[in-house]
């Protein structure tokens, strides 16, 4: 689409990728994607990015597998670095704040999904949090964009 519309001179400068990812999914391959949009000449950037995962019904954001926060950091790091990796990504947010005012455990019901943000119910940095911080650490020398 975005080909047919550079061909009739639409002026479309970036695109923005939606980044609602869930732990029951594969991790996509969002450098690749990235990419492909950057070699168009565009902008891109990681919008709206949060992680669900399964989580017990009367308790929305405690996940049902001891193993799903690392799953969680796992992909938080990775979209991260995806961003990072691509010269043409300019911004990487987060969608929300802590997971008590999250969107996720109110849509994602049937399996129940939630603990999907860096902070938790009491606003506290989760361990993804701390994926996020290592990430732009080891990024520190990168080129600015």
């Amino acid at each position: 689409m975005v080909r047919s519309l550079q061909a009739q001179r639409v002026p479309i400068h970036g695109v923005g990728f939606q980044g609602h990812l869930s732990t029951q999914y594969g991790y996509p391959d969002l450098t690749n994607n990235l990419q492909r949009f950057a070699a168009l000449g565009l902008k891109v950037a990681l919008t709206e990015v949060d992680v669900r995962t399964q989580t017990k019904p009367d308790a929305v954001n405690e996940p049902v597998n001891a193993l799903a926060p690392y799953a969680q950091e796992s992909y938080w790091s990775r979209t991260l670095q995806a961003c990072l990796a691509v010269r043409a990504c300019i911004s990487f947010t987060p969608w929300g704040f802590g997971d008590s005012y999250s969107w996720v455990p109110g849509w994602f019901t049937d399996p129940q999904e939630g603990a999907a943000l860096i902070y938790d119910e009491q606003l506290n940095p989760k361990g993804q949090y701390e994926v996020l911080q290592q990430a732009l650490a080891l990024a520190s020398g990168a080129p600015r964009r």
